[in-house]
């Protein structure tokens, strides 16, 4: 007996020091998206109320509204600090470490085209005292909307604009979980008018835009829209997964009464009126999470009858609309692979209208969503004959008390902490992407309020990947941007072109699994058939300053060999060239064959291709070096820019270069006998022998040319 009570005792010690497992709920979107005019985080104790509320009570994912009025709730560069903000405080820095230790995930929220409020002075470097003349109008005139002017979608601009946007908070702040965007959308059918947004309509469609659905234009009046904001979806999707692969990006979405999306989306409000075709944005992956804003009352059969009618409709009818979209959800999300929430209206219900409105929606395997924090539930302001009074009674939670809320949904909704859920597209992907911008290089932006120096409607081919000749074919938007998605991993050729510019074809591009490649050309006018030119030719400094084309010429120096200048050589090692790109040098790698044109010229007594355009490229092998004596460079200037051999004694060793001779005894007045060998930021030798190679260019000196080698990398750098 003893020894039997000696054991239960040891088992009882080891049952007590074996620490509980924490249960967990299956994983599924807990979301309260949370405000910015009401300060729910823009103080550090604020911030640390609401996620506390949040995280206690068993949420996963919390929006903060980050940009709520062309204003920030983080460090921008791009719009001022929200007025709320204490100096040197930075809302989304603190919600993010704040959260994360809660095992929150946090989606940064912006209202997309909304820009500041009516009659208020905007900052003097405000885009809303910049660019006035961005405005959204509707079509009395009117350039706002309620109490706040707008940005119009239809404007290219303004598409930047608001790009620039989400790469500058995506960059800022990489441990972002999500972008959410709001109000992504026209407000009406009766706005869109903007000048240039009408110059563009008319310049496609030979009519101004009509102000009457009974105009035999409207339906492509419509269209038009819709693509404008599907572009600017499209393109904020690619520019941050480039930055950041593993952000997830959301829209929230309308599910206005008025259609129902299960017989027929496209007669929906949010596609027809409001111009947000959130159905094709999941169909073409172009959004992760598709948050619809299903705002609708919950009271029948728990305070009134199906049949009573507020504000227009029957709640029997607002309770069936928010099935028919929750039935939606869960579609949309089976057919697509994309996940979506159900975000609810809290404040149109009473608890057990939440309970019911989320218990339908868990039942259909659609996530949870809450507008919003801090708002309460039953916070409807006016009480309508027969409507028992809003923000009493036992199942009514008034403004600002949130125990009954809470307390309610976490007992009968999230009993435990439960896992976002994964996005596998994401965590395992199968598949890349490919984009970029195509510009004309000949236009100042400037001269151009429209397109500025962007080519619209270009045409973008695809092909492979290789070995296969398959081809995709797509367009570019009024910022010359494009892009495919769902790319599939390999090695590809592609091709631009547009009437009126020399096309470009067979651009190498590898697309890798999970990731963006980034590939930006642009397009010239085409050039005379005189004007292509060898490299013997460019060569000549009786050329000056014309525009050539170079055809078929090898790479020496890959991309980001050199920060200034690329190199290439004729395929009879007889000449080569210094080629500096206009903008962002394009991916090139050793023993490409390229074509290229630009502006010869001299710069620093070499001959340069400036202000370079890549109009094709095919992949080749490396060029091997010519082995050169220090005489054999003394061939200016066809000499320079070759990939060439020297070996040597080291004769002096300088900051950021060292001399070799090789017996030739060249002096360059220097007083160190030899070649120069020009290596910045590598290791040198000081004694000894040397083998480098490099490129082969020249420093004038009192008058002369000298020689000399510039280094690629290191491993260019042999000593004995």
């Amino acid at each position: 007996m003893r020894r039997l009570l000696i054991l239960m005792a040891v088992v009882l010690i080891a049952l007590i020091a074996v620490p509980a497992i924490a249960a967990t709920d299956p994983a599924e979107y807990r979301m309260s998206w949370v405000y910015g005019f009401n300060s729910e985080f823009a103080t550090p104790s604020a911030t640390t109320t609401t996620v506390n509320t949040l995280a206690n009570n068993n949420f996963n994912v919390i929006v903060p509204e980050i940009r709520k009025n062309g204003d920030a709730y983080y460090n921008s560069s791009y719009e001022p600090l929200a007025s709320d903000v204490s100096a040197g405080y930075d809302p989304l820095a603190d919600i993010l470490t704040k959260a994360h230790a809660k095992n929150m995930q946090v989606f940064g929220w912006i209202v997309t085209y909304r820009i500041w409020g009516k009659g208020l002075t905007a900052p003097p470097t405000h885009i809303w005292t910049l660019h006035p003349e961005w405005a959204l109008i509707d079509n009395t005139g009117k350039n706002y909307v309620g109490s706040y002017h707008n940005l119009d979608p239809g404007v290219p601009g303004v598409e930047n604009y608001i790009v620039g946007i989400v790469k500058d908070v995506v960059t800022r702040y990489p441990t972002l979980d999500g972008f959410n965007f709001d109000y992504i959308r026209y407000d009406s059918t009766a706005v869109g008018y903007n000048t240039i947004s009408k110059a563009r309509f008319h310049a496609e469609y030979g009519v101004d835009p009509p102000t009457s659905t009974a105009s035999p234009y409207w339906a492509n009046w419509s269209t038009w829209k819709r693509k404008q904001v599907t572009d600017l979806v499209k393109r904020c999707y690619l520019e941050a997964i480039y930055i950041n692969p593993q952000i997830k990006m959301s829209t929230d979405t309308i599910g206005w009464m008025g259609g129902n999306p299960n017989t027929d989306f496209t007669g929906t409000r949010c596609y027809s009126e409001v111009c947000q075709d959130h159905k094709k944005w999941m169909e073409d992956g172009i959004i992760d999470l598709d948050i619809l804003m299903n705002y609708k009352r919950d009271w029948t059969g728990l305070l009134l009858p199906p049949t009573y009618s507020y504000k227009g409709y029957a709640f029997g009818n607002q309770q069936a609309d928010h099935r028919n979209w929750s039935d939606w959800l869960s579609s949309i999300q089976t057919t697509t692979g994309r996940h979506t929430i159900d975000g609810i209206g809290g404040y149109m219900n009473i608890l057990p209208g939440i309970l019911a409105q989320w218990g339908y929606s868990r039942a259909h395997g659609v996530g949870l969503g809450m507008y919003r924090y801090g708002f309460g539930v039953g916070m409807e302001d006016t009480a309508a004959p027969g409507m028992p009074v809003f923000n009493t009674g036992t199942n009514v939670v008034k403004a600002g008390s949130e125990t009954t809320y809470y307390s309610t949904v976490k007992a009968q909704m999230f009993k435990n902490p439960a896992p976002v859920p994964d996005m596998l597209w994401k965590t395992s992907p199968t598949k890349g992407y490919i984009f970029g911008q195509v510009t004309d290089p000949a236009v100042n932006p400037a001269t151009d309020p429209a397109f500025q120096n962007w080519i619209y409607q270009g045409t973008v081919t695809l092909t492979g990947p290789y070995p296969s000749t398959a081809t995709q074919t797509t367009s570019t938007d009024a910022t010359g941007t494009y892009g495919f998605l769902g790319v599939e991993p390999g090695e590809y050729s592609v091709s631009f072109s547009k009437t009126g510019y020399s096309p470009i074809t067979g651009i190498s591009a590898s697309v890798t699994v999970g990731l963006a490649t980034k590939l930006d050309v642009q397009l010239v006018a085409p050039l005379a058939p005189d004007s292509y030119k060898t490299l013997a030719q460019a060569n000549d400094p009786a050329l000056v300053d014309g525009v050539i084309g170079l055809n078929g010429n090898m790479v020496t120096t890959p991309t980001g060999t050199f920060s200034d200048c690329s190199y290439i050589e004729n395929s009879g090692r007889s000449s080569g060239l210094q080629v500096r790109f206009r903008g962002a040098t394009p991916t090139l790698t050793e023993g490409d064959s390229v074509n290229l044109i630009g502006t010869i010229t001299t710069i620093g007594n070499q001959r340069v291709l400036n202000n370079a355009t890549l109009q094709g490229r095919s992949s080749g092998a490396a060029l091997r070096t010519l082995s050169s004596t220090a005489r054999d460079l003394n061939g200016f200037p066809q000499t320079t820019g070759l990939l060439v051999t020297g070996f040597g004694n080291v004769t002096y060793k300088g900051a950021d270069y060292f001399y070799i001779n090789d017996g030739s005894a060249v002096n360059d007045g220097s007083g160190h006998l030899g070649v120069k060998v020009l290596a910045t930021g590598l290791s040198m030798p000081s004694t000894g022998y040397a083998k480098v190679t490099g490129i082969s260019t020249c420093e004038k000196i009192g008058g002369l040319l000298y020689q000399r080698i510039r280094v690629r990398k290191q491993a260019d750098i042999a000593v004995y």
